[in-house]
């Protein structure tokens, strides 16, 4: 039972990412959508809850950064990342701590993370 559990996460994590990379693929990155995007990376948080309590706080984090990326205020000001970036971009905020661009690089890191330890896992 407990096995059924743990491959249901990941079985959601592959297939919301292999939505995303089609998503990428088809219309690029600045095309991409944020909320897509946000909802992908919500199932790392669940990776690495899965994987201890020594994660936990990169949970959080990771919530905490989606949470802020999909406040109303910013779907309805930026629906796209291209849209994102060239607001950050033209204020000079890219790498100022709390930027929107900065936290979706920070949740890609995440994504990186999980990617390479899986697949060092897996080989």
């Amino acid at each position: 039972m407990v096995e059924q559990e743990e491959t249901k996460w990941l079985l959601r994590l592959i297939l919301a990412f292999d939505k995303l990379r089609e998503e990428h693929d088809k219309e690029g990155l600045n095309s991409m959508s944020i909320q897509s995007f946000a909802k992908a990376s919500a199932l790392l948080a669940e990776v690495f809850e899965n994987l201890g309590f020594a994660l936990k706080f990169a949970a959080m984090d990771i919530l905490d950064k989606i949470n802020q990326l999909t406040k109303p205020a910013v779907l309805d000001q930026f629906s796209t990342f291209g849209a994102l970036l060239q607001a950050d971009v033209k204020e000079n905020s890219v790498a100022t701590k709390g930027s929107l661009a900065r936290m979706a690089h920070n949740l890609k890191r995440a994504v990186d993370f999980v990617h390479t330890l899986l697949e060092q896992i897996i080989t």
